[in-house]
C-alpha cells in the first residue's frame, strides 16, 4: 500500500523487499494470502514502498493483480540488470580487478564463475569452492559452510552459495554470509562469528542471537544491517540477547 499526494510518474525500477503472510476477514470468512513488498523508484525521482498481492481477497482484484504482475516484471528486469552490471562489477569485480595480474587468488562459489569470466577476470586467478568442504590456499586454511534461506527465496540452497570459516593462528573466524539459521551453520565451531542481523534477506537479530547462543563462539559481531535493510538498533538488540559468556562487538557505529 502506498499513498501519494499526486499521481506518480512512470515506474523506473522496482525491487522486491520481501513477502509476508496476511489475512482479511469479511463477515464470517477469513482469507489468507501472501503480501509482497516492493521498493519502487519513479522517473521523476520519487520513491515509495508498495504492497500488493496476486490473489487479493476483496476490492478490485483485476487491478491489483495487474499491478503485481507489472511490479514483478520490472523487479525481475531490475535484478537482472544489477546482477549483470552492478552487483557483479561492484561488489565482486571491484575487489577482484587485481586478479588480472595473477598475483592474488579469488575464492568464489562455483555458481559465480561464469559471470566473472564474462567480465574479463582470468580463470587461472579464480578458485571455485563447494559447500561444506575444507581448503588451503596460499597457506591459509578455510572451510565453507552452506549459506541459504530456509523460509524465503532470496538465497536458495541449490545455488551453492557459502559462508567461510577462516583459520588464522589457530583462531577460527566464521563469516556467515547471507543466510538463515540452517542445519549446516548450527554445527559450526568457531571462536569469532560474523552473522547477519538485518532480516528480510537473512536472519533477523533474534534469530542471529539464537544461532550464536547455540554455537557459543567467544566473540560475536553483527553484520548486514544499516544500509539496504536493518538498523543500528538491530545490532544493539542482538548484543543484548547474547549469553553473558559471549562478547558482542559492534564494528559499525
Amino acid at each position: 500500500m502506498s499513498l501519494f499526494s499526486k499521481k506518480p510518474s512512470k515506474i523506473k525500477s522496482a525491487k522486491l523487499l520481501g513477502v509476508r503472510q496476511a489475512e482479511e476477514t469479511l463477515l464470517f470468512h477469513t482469507s489468507n494470502f501472501s503480501l509482497y513488498s516492493f521498493f519502487v523508484e519513479y522517473a521523476d525521482g520519487t520513491t515509495a514502498v508498495i504492497e500488493c498481492t496476486p490473489t487479493p481477497p476483496t476490492g478490485n482484484k483485476k487491478k491489483e493483480k495487474e499491478l503485481f504482475d507489472k511490479l514483478i516484471a520490472i523487479s525481475n528486469q531490475t535484478n537482472q540488470n544489477e546482477s549483470d552490471d552492478t552487483q557483479t562489477s561492484g561488489s565482486i569485480l571491484d575487489e577482484l580487478q587485481k586478479l588480472k595480474d595473477l598475483h592474488d587468488s579469488g575464492i568464489i562459489p562455483d555458481e559465480l564463475l561464469t559471470k566473472l569470466l564474462r567480465k574479463g577476470i582470468n580463470k587461472n586467478a579464480i578458485i571455485t569452492v563447494e559447500s561444506n568442504k575444507n581448503y588451503m590456499v596460499q597457506g591459509i586454511k578455510f572451510e565453507t559452510i552452506s549459506a541459504y534461506n530456509t523460509n524465503k527465496t532470496f538465497h536458495p540452497k541449490e545455488n551453492g552459495w557459502v559462508g567461510y570459516i577462516i583459520i588464522i593462528n589457530g583462531i577460527r573466524y566464521y563469516i556467515a554470509g547471507d543466510t538463515d539459521i540452517t542445519e549446516d551453520n548450527r554445527k559450526v565451531k568457531c571462536d569469532v562469528a560474523f552473522v547477519p542481523v538485518g532480516g528480510t534477506y537473512t536472519m533477523d537479530f533474534k534469530e542471529a542471537a539464537q544461532l550464536i547462543n547455540e554455537i557459543q563462539p567467544k566473540i560475536a559481531v553483527p553484520i548486514h544491517y544499516g544500509s539496504v535493510v536493518g538498523t543500528k538498533q538491530d545490532a544493539t538488540d542482538f548484543i543484548k540477547l547474547l549469553h553473558p559468556s559471549i562478547k558482542g562487538i559492534i564494528l559499525m557505529k
